[in-house]
C-alpha cells in the first residue's frame, strides 16, 4: 500500500524521510499499515510547522529534518503507549456505554462492568505470570519483580545492565508466556 500523500512546496529530503520512518513503525508499537498515512501526515506537519526556526549557521538541513522527525517519532511513540495503558480497564468503541448486553463473552482486553469477573480476570493473569515466572533463573525472576515498579531504564542502572541485555531477557520471557498461552495478553506488552 504506497501512500500517495503529496506535499507541495516541502522539502523532497523531507517528504522521504517522513515516508520512511512512518513506514518503519508498521508492526511495532501497536501500528498498522493503515497508520502510515496519519503518522506521515504529523511528521510532515511538525516539519511544516517547524521548518522556518531552521538556522544554517548551527546545522546541515538534512540534519535538522532528521531530528525534527525522529523527535516526533518519539512523541507518536509514547503517545501510543498511553493509549495502551491499563488495557484490561479500557472500554470497545464498539460496545455503547449503556448497552448492558455486552457485558457476557468479555474478552481480556475489555472491561467488565462487573468487578468479580476483573478480580478473576487478575488472580488468574497473576497466577500464570507467576508460573511462568517460576521457570526462570534467580535474576530474571529479580528483574521482572523490578519492573513492576520501575521503567526499564531504572531497573539497567539499579542491575548495572544495559536496556539492549534488559529487553533481551525481556523477549525470553515473553516467548514463554506466549509458549504457555498468554499471548493474547501480551498485545500491550
Amino acid at each position: 500500500m504506497a501512500c500517495q500523500n503529496r506535499y507541495q512546496g516541502m522539502d523532497v529530503y523531507a517528504e522521504k524521510v517522513a515516508r520512511i520512518k512512518a513506514k518503519q513503525l508498521v508492526d511495532k508499537y501497536g501500528f498498522t499499515i493503515d497508520d502510515i498515512k496519519d503518522i506521515e501526515q504529523e511528521l510532515m506537519f511538525d516539519l511544516w510547522c517547524k521548518l522556518p526556526q531552521f538556522d544554517p549557521n548551527k546545522s546541515q538541513k538534512q540534519t535538522f529534518i532528521s531530528r525534527l522527525v525522529d523527535r516526533k517519532i518519539a512523541d507518536i511513540v509514547k503517545a501510543q503507549g498511553e493509549q495502551c495503558r491499563d488495557w484490561r480497564l479500557s472500554e470497545s468503541i464498539e460496545d455503547p456505554a449503556d448497552d448492558d448486553s455486552s457485558d457476557n463473552g468479555v474478552n481480556p482486553g475489555q472491561a467488565s462492568h462487573d468487578p468479580q469477573y476483573d478480580e478473576q480476570l487478575q488472580t488468574d493473569i497473576t497466577y500464570d505470570v507467576s508460573k511462568v515466572l517460576s521457570g526462570f533463573s534467580g535474576d530474571t525472576a529479580q528483574l521482572c519483580q523490578q519492573l513492576k515498579k520501575d521503567t526499564i531504564s531504572d531497573v539497567s542502572k539499579i542491575n548495572h545492565i544495559t536496556r539492549i541485555t534488559l529487553y533481551r531477557k525481556l523477549e525470553r520471557v515473553k516467548q514463554r508466556c506466549k509458549n504457555a498461552g498468554l499471548d493474547k495478553y501480551l498485545e500491550h506488552f
